[in-house]
């Protein structure tokens, strides 16, 4: 379901996982959701209860209940916790920062 390679997917594995053990729930797993998909490291096809139900496969840990995420993942959150989700970006992105040598 992560679109990165091998390499990286472990990397961003060990990120979310970290993120949510620090006992993250509800509207900061719509965060990190929202994240990862403006990242393009989730497939914005993807349905969030299959998104859910492998997050809780993989690490077996309490995320919150389906209902308690849904009720952020919709476009007023997005709109007015932009500067969470960016910074949420910021800790999972993946990639090297390119400098530009112009």
């Amino acid at each position: 379901m992560i679109v990165v390679d091998d390499e990286k997917k472990q990397i961003l594995l060990t990120k979310i996982e970290d993120f949510i053990q620090r006992k993250a729930k509800g509207k900061k797993i719509a965060w990190m959701i929202f994240a990862l998909r403006q990242l393009g490291y989730l497939p914005n096809t993807t349905s969030d209860r299959h998104l859910f139900n492998a997050l809780r496969q993989k690490f077996g840990l309490d995320i919150g209940s389906d209902k308690g995420i849904y009720a952020y993942l919709d476009n007023t959150t997005l709109k007015y916790d932009q500067p969470e989700i960016d910074a949420l970006k910021n800790y999972f992105s993946i990639n090297p920062i390119q400098s530009d040598s112009h």
